[in-house]
Parts: structure tokens; sequence; C-alpha cells
């Protein structure tokens, strides 16, 4: 069996896909899909939308209706740009949300590049409670190297 690789673009993921299918004339169970650089909008995110993205991500929009707007990188090493980014997560049934955490099941180490200006809110961990989620949590054995020119601002529920 011979590997082929095929660099394509696309307004969204699934049509970038669909064009290097008909390129390669190839059904999507027959070939493994990289995506070597995602632009993510955060304003599309719904409750239960998890999506699993590799490469450089770049996340742009607002999203405060969404109990869960919350950025979870669970492992390895990522490089996540924030541009314009406003993200408040709503869930408050006990669990709760942080606006970016870092680290979630195994060492992550994340370049975080700011552009504009950006915000991160954590979610109130239970109805009528005084306590919350952080805006941004750094798991043991993980990192944050943060650059660019934006601000962010990370915000507790």
């Amino acid at each position: 069996m011979t590997t082929k690789f095929i660099d394509v673009t696309g307004k969204t993921e699934d049509e970038a896909v669909a064009s290097a299918l008909a390129q390669l004339g190839l059904e999507r169970d027959d070939v493994s899909v990289e995506i070597l650089d995602a632009q993510v909008k955060a304003d599309d995110w719904t409750n239960g939308d998890w999506r699993e993205y590799t490469g450089t991500i770049t996340i742009t929009g607002s999203n405060t209706a969404s109990q869960y707007a919350s950025i979870t990188v669970m492992a390895g090493t990522h490089d996540i740009t924030l541009n314009n980014v406003n993200l408040t997560a709503t869930r408050d049934d006990g669990a709760g949300f942080s606006g970016l955490y870092i680290g979630s099941s195994d060492s992550a180490n994340v370049t975080l590049t700011l552009q504009g200006d950006n915000t991160l809110q954590g979610s109130p961990i239970l109805v009528n409670e005084e306590s919350s989620r952080q805006g941004v949590i750094i798991a043991l054995n993980s990192s944050l190297t943060i650059q660019g020119n934006g601000s962010l601002p990370a915000i507790g529920g």
C-alpha cells in the first residue's frame, strides 16, 4: 500500500476533507486526516459541541451563551492563537468549566499567542454559591507560555 500526502484548504474542515477525497478518489473511511492549521469560530460552539484539533489553532469570536464555552487541552504540545476571543462558560450544575484548562488528562504544553482583546471566564460551580471555576487552570507537569501583543483577563466565574 502506498502512502500519499496532500495539503488542501477549505472554508470548513468538512469542505477541505471533501476536496482531498475528491482529489484522491477515495472514501472517508479509506484515509487518515490531520488538520494542520484550524481556524475556529467560538460563535459556532453549542452545548456539548466537542471538537478535537491538532496543529496550529486560531480561535476567533465570542461565546457567552454556551455552558461549555471553554478551551480544554488534554495533553501534548499545542500552538493556540486567541484573536479577539470572549469565552464565558455558564455551566452551573456543580461541575463547571474553566475558560482554559491545560493538561486535563496528561501533561500538556501550550504556547498561547494573544491578538486583540481576549477574555476567558470560568463558570460558577454551584447555583447560588460563591465558588467558581478559574479563568485558567494549568495542571501539574503542564505549562503555558503567553506571547503576542494582545490582552487576556482570565476571570473566575
